[in-house]
């Protein structure tokens, strides 16, 4: 439940002090409904974070209680 900017400023800090992320996704339906109204630009609830580079590179990342994840994610 992070704004736009947040999530930017998360980004920034995780790539200055090269730092993992640790979140959770998918967790139920209800939740994956709220980030498509929060983040109708992504693709699928996994895609919000990547916009914000929050996933891949040599910063690893951790997301917990993955119940309904989908191909992509």
């Amino acid at each position: 439940s992070c704004s736009d900017r947040i999530m930017e400023m998360l980004s920034g800090i995780r790539r200055e002090y090269d730092l993992p992320i640790q979140s959770h996704l998918s967790e139920n339906k209800g939740e994956i409904a709220w980030v498509k109204e929060l983040c109708p630009w992504s693709a699928f609830y996994g895609d919000a974070y990547e916009q914000f580079g929050m996933f891949g590179g040599t910063y690893p990342a951790v997301m917990a209680h993955c119940v309904h994840p989908t191909e992509e994610e």
